[in-house]
């Protein structure tokens, strides 16, 4: 009796406080000593590579970033052969040009410009034009991914469109991906159902949630991650 209730005390304490994954953990036991080769679409200045380089054995990564001045700061963080730096956006389509916001804080730049909803992060600081590019046609069709990271501030539905080809015959092993509930940028809808729908119809399903983002206790972005169906 007392060693059912110590359990089922534990399962709540867990259910109550536990709401995301220790993310470097769940990497490492998800690739184990494995080499890998990862992509990162929305690099920024190197966050999510500084948790790969300190969990996991780096085989090759591939850094997509449409701001220059983070790429610029990219290739002095990360100057290995191990990493490749790419100046562009990723998208549906492959276009010359493209508006691009660049906010002071820089993890919230876009291909859309920002509503009112955070009003702490609308300090734009300019507007350029980038290319973009699909990642069907950028990639070469017989690599296989092991981890594809997609945080881009509204594109992601677009992102996973134009790699279509790769989702189909399962070239991406584990996808980590920003899903927006909120809307905070003009011209996108709230995509986060579409993803998933989307990622369930090339038979992928989602396998946990690293991070969620709360405001005034609303939840408005949540990192997850997806794999394909065994």
């Amino acid at each position: 009796m007392i060693l059912k209730f110590f359990q089922k005390l534990d399962n709540s304490i867990s259910y109550l406080f536990y709401n995301a994954i220790n993310e470097k953990k769940f990497l490492k036991y998800y690739f184990k000593k494995k080499k890998i080769t990862f992509i990162d679409i929305g690099a920024n200045v190197g966050s999510f590579i500084d948790l790969i380089e300190n969990s996991l054995n780096i085989k090759k990564g591939y850094l997509i970033e449409p701001s220059l001045n983070a790429c610029h700061k990219l290739s002095k963080r990360y100057n290995s052969k191990r990493f490749y730096i790419h100046n562009f956006a990723m998208s549906d389509r492959n276009r010359k040009k493209k508006i691009f916001y660049e906010y002071k804080l820089s993890s919230q730049s876009s291909l859309y410009k920002q509503n009112k909803f955070f009003n702490a992060f609308n300090d734009l600081k300019k507007i350029s034009y980038i290319q973009t590019k699909k990642f069907d046609d950028l990639m070469d069709r017989n690599i296989l991914i092991d981890l594809c990271k997609i945080d881009t501030q509204g594109e992601e539905f677009n992102i996973l469109k134009g790699m279509s080809y790769f989702l189909r015959k399962k070239l991406i092993r584990l996808i980590k991906i920003e899903l927006t509930i909120s809307r905070s940028y003009n011209s996108t809808e709230v995509d986060y159902a579409k993803i998933i729908n989307f990622m369930t119809k090339y038979d992928y399903k989602l396998v946990t949630i690293s991070k969620i983002k709360y405001d005034k206790n609303k939840v408005t972005f949540m990192d997850v991650y997806f794999e394909p169906s065994k």
